[in-house]
């Protein structure tokens, strides 16, 4: 039996090996500087021959050359900042679009390029390219820039300077973040283990994999995880799960499982704000979405009264803003399916149920790092308060200005990728019969609020896309660039003499004088 051991091939850089054929060249001998720059004299007997064709590696040169492979690296470098990474389909379909311009390079038998090509470009780049998996993110967010955040943060510190508490930013106990999670009780798994060469492979749910529960969850900057509450979709809760509520913790039910506004409010008197009482925090400021169960000015106004200072984060960046989202949930995810996984093992022939979530999102809470929340809070800027902290690299909208804007795709078959479809222009034409279209869908009271700045402190996400449209159209208006000239101005006066004339009318209806009842 042959015992001998093969010896493993060391890769030498092309820097190296030039060095060492260049001491050759000035009169060193071979077996002197193979041994001084650690290289095979067979490597450098090869390079010396006539055999060398100048190819720094083995087998067939690429179909595309250098030049060609860059390009194209740089054009998924570019459509990945602008928030349209590729697909593996979509370098392929590109590079065949090429080859059909260029049928000299073409050297595919199907005249198209391979699954075996893909794999040898991605390992050539390996440097530079990494196969991910893409974080989901909506057009709206798509749209925040820079200076929206840094203004935002501004207007943050404005406020609590104006309220006489900017002080609560130095302290890190005093700067919540707060947010709702959904926790499923049957997660998917996308991976198992079976016998080679079968083709199919089945599992046996325990339940319904869209079943799900929700919780409303607080922490601080310095890693303090307050009590949640959790939300269960029922009209009256059975006694078997409020047994099992933890102490300290909340429990309330919603017709349709999800938080509302007065839910809010009862999670904040009930079950926050005792907390703050018996820690002597208050006052607090608390990081919110702009969800409307968090928003409206009423709850803003109730808040302030147990010193609880709302501050509603700036809309669709919460990914970059907010500590929960951006850094908790994903560990707190990880730890939920880790314990559902030693739950399950542990009675294989049990499903979860709703008495059974409360001990195991317990558990999983427990374990995750308070590092992770405490990095969180500094990464979106708001412990120390800082913007400068905030990573501006999920601003895909900088990132999409800052990129050339005449690289769009020749040919392709995702409507996303073709840079055409988002149109960055000031102006375009809006003829009166779409504005009134458009108005006839706010409807006359949005209208009146949308032009009175004052009203527009505390409103939903939808309030405020529709305000941004109404306010482009008075823009494009104003700059006469509506065709048929101007509208909104003349639309603007009538609305506001109806909306005051109803409004009368409406308070001498309720508010009738005492002596005209009695009269009537």
């Amino acid at each position: 039996m042959n015992n001998t051991v093969k010896k493993r091939k060391v890769a030498r850089s092309e820097e190296v090996i030039n060095n060492c054929l260049h001491a050759i060249r000035n009169g060193m001998a071979i077996k002197t500087a193979c041994r001084r720059y650690d290289i095979p004299r067979s490597t450098i007997k090869f390079r010396l021959s006539k055999r060398y064709k100048h190819q720094t590696r083995p087998g067939a040169a690429p179909v595309l050359d250098q030049a060609d492979e860059l390009e194209l690296v740089g054009w998924m470098n570019k459509m990945a900042r602008k928030g349209y990474p590729v697909t593996k389909y979509r370098i392929m379909n590109r590079v065949s679009l090429y080859l059909e311009e260029h049928p000299e390079k073409n050297r595919f038998k199907t005249g198209k390029p391979s699954d075996r090509w893909y794999s040898c470009f991605i390992d050539r780049y390996r440097s530079e390219l990494s196969i991910q998996k893409s974080k989901s993110g909506t057009r709206a967010s798509a749209n925040v820039t820079k200076s929206d955040i840094r203004k935002w943060f501004n207007e943050v510190l404005g406020i609590l300077h104006e309220e006489e508490i900017a002080d609560i930013l130095t302290d890190p106990r005093r700067i919540l973040n707060g947010d709702e999670a959904c926790f499923y009780l049957h997660p998917t798994i996308d991976k198992v283990i079976a016998r080679r060469c079968k083709r199919n492979v089945h599992k046996i749910e325990q339940g319904s994999a869209k079943e799900n529960i929700t919780v409303m969850l607080t922490c601080s900057a310095d890693d303090l995880m307050f009590p949640p509450m959790v939300v269960l979709p029922y009209k009256k809760i059975p006694m078997k799960v409020t047994k099992e509520v933890p102490a300290e913790w909340g429990l309330s039910k919603t017709d349709s499982g999800w938080i509302h506004k007065e839910c809010f409010m009862k999670y904040i008197k009930r079950i926050l704000h005792p907390q703050l009482v018996k820690a002597d925090l208050l006052p607090v400021v608390y990081f919110v979405d702009g969800h409307t169960s968090n928003t409206p000015w009423e709850i803003a106004e109730e808040c302030s009264k147990l010193g609880i200072i709302l501050v509603c984060m700036y809309a669709n960046c919460t990914k970059v803003c907010q500590p929960l989202e951006a850094a908790v949930f994903k560990s707190l995810e990880m730890a939920w399916l880790n314990v559902m996984n030693g739950w399950k093992f542990s009675n294989p022939k049990l499903h979860v149920k709703t008495e059974h979530f409360l001990s195991l999102l317990k558990n999983a809470m427990e374990s995750v790092d308070d590092r992770i929340v405490r990095d969180g809070f500094e990464a979106c800027g708001l412990f120390p308060f800082d913007i400068n902290s905030v990573d501006f690299s999920e601003c895909l909208a900088d990132n999409y200005f800052d990129a050339d804007q005449n690289d769009s795709p020749e040919t392709e078959d995702y409507y996303e990728m073709d840079d055409t479809t988002i149109s960055h222009s000031k102006t375009f034409p809006v003829s009166h019969a779409d504005a009134k279209e458009v108005l006839d869908m706010m409807g006359l009271s949005r209208r009146i609020r949308y032009r009175n700045e004052n009203d527009m402190d505390f409103i939903s996400e939808e309030d405020q896309i529709l305000a941004k449209v109404y306010s482009m159209l008075k823009t494009l208006d104003a700059e006469n660039e509506m065709i048929g000239g101007h509208f909104l101005d003349d639309q603007a006066m009538v609305e506001e003499a109806i909306y005051e004339s109803d409004v009368e009318e409406k308070l001498k209806i309720e508010f009738v004088p005492m002596d005209a009842s009695y009269e009537a």
